[in-house]
């Protein structure tokens, strides 16, 4: 089974690209559009892995991936941003991300980094982690 995908974006194009690209290969694809209404959805449901932009407005990729990794600390999160310059790997390491792409990305990078997530997260599941940080 085919884990869920969270795609937190403030631009919509993005976020309904990304959904189209990833339900071709099989994922269910939850789609927020800043940083307060992913928490929401998080707080409903467990996805461990989360697609974010960095540069939002209300809240940013860097100020939400903490909050993220306390409500799901074995999410996988990873960065994509248009503004690399102004946000660097080491600032993104450090708020909890688990890797950094930049915009635009190309759609079998984007395929490439879901399914290394998901063979991660069911290696963790196939080891005695606590039920509590992995969604089955």
């Amino acid at each position: 089974m085919s884990e869920k995908v969270l795609v937190i974006d403030d631009d919509a194009g993005i976020r309904n690209l990304f959904e189209n690209i990833l339900k071709m290969d099989g994922y269910t694809v939850v789609k927020a559009s800043n940083g307060p209404e992913a928490l929401q959805i998080l707080e409903q449901e467990k996805i461990n892995i989360i697609l974010m932009d960095i540069q939002m407005p209300e809240m940013t990729g860097l100020e939400l991936c903490p909050k993220v990794k306390q409500l799901v600390p074995a999410a996988i999160c990873i960065a994509i941003t248009g503004y690399a310059s102004i946000f660097d790997l080491v600032s993104c390491r450090e708020a909890g991300f688990d890797d950094y792409y930049e915009k635009p990305i190309h759609f079998d990078t984007l395929r490439e980094i879901v399914e290394n997530a998901q063979k991660t997260i069911a290696r963790w599941k196939k080891k005695s982690v606590p039920s509590n940080s992995l969604s089955a």
